[in-house]
C-alpha cells in the first residue's frame, strides 16, 4: 500500500522537476515569455485550492475512488500538456493536471503518515 501511495508522491514530484528545467525549451517552441510563469502559477494554485476540497470529499466518500480520480486527471492533464500549441492552452492543461496532482498528493501525504504511526 504504501509503495502505492508514494509512487503517486513521485509522479508528481518528477513532473515538476521536468518542468522546472524546462522554461527555455518551452518558450523556444511556443514562445510567450511574458506568460511562462502561469506554467507553475496554474499547477500551484489549482493544486493547493484542490487539496481540502477533495480531501474533504475523500473523507465522506473513500479514499481510493478519490485517489484514483487524481491519478487519472493528472495524467489527462499531462497528455494534454504534451499537445499545447500555445502557452495559454499549456497553462490551462498544467491547471488541470494541477486538480488531479493536488488530489493525489493530499491522499498520498494522509495514507502514508496514517500508515507509518
Amino acid at each position: 500500500m504504501i509503495a502505492g501511495l508514494l509512487l503517486g508522491i513521485f509522479i508528481s514530484a518528477m513532473d515538476n522537476t521536468i518542468v522546472a528545467t524546462a522554461p527555455g525549451n518551452i518558450v523556444s517552441h511556443l514562445g510567450g515569455l511574458d506568460k511562462i510563469v502561469w506554467i507553475t502559477a496554474a499547477y500551484l494554485m489549482t493544486e493547493m485550492a484542490g487539496m481540502p476540497i477533495f480531501g474533504k470529499l475523500s473523507d465522506m466518500y473513500g479514499r481510493k475512488r478519490f485517489f484514483v480520480f487524481g491519478l487519472i486527471v493528472f495524467l489527462l492533464g499531462s497528455m494534454l500538456c504534451g499537445t499545447a500549441q500555445s502557452m495559454d492552452q499549456l497553462a490551462l492543461y498544467r491547471a488541470i493536471q494541477g486538480i488531479g496532482g493536488g488530489r493525489a498528493d493530499a491522499d498520498c501525504l494522509h495514507n502514508y503518515f496514517r500508515c507509518s504511526t
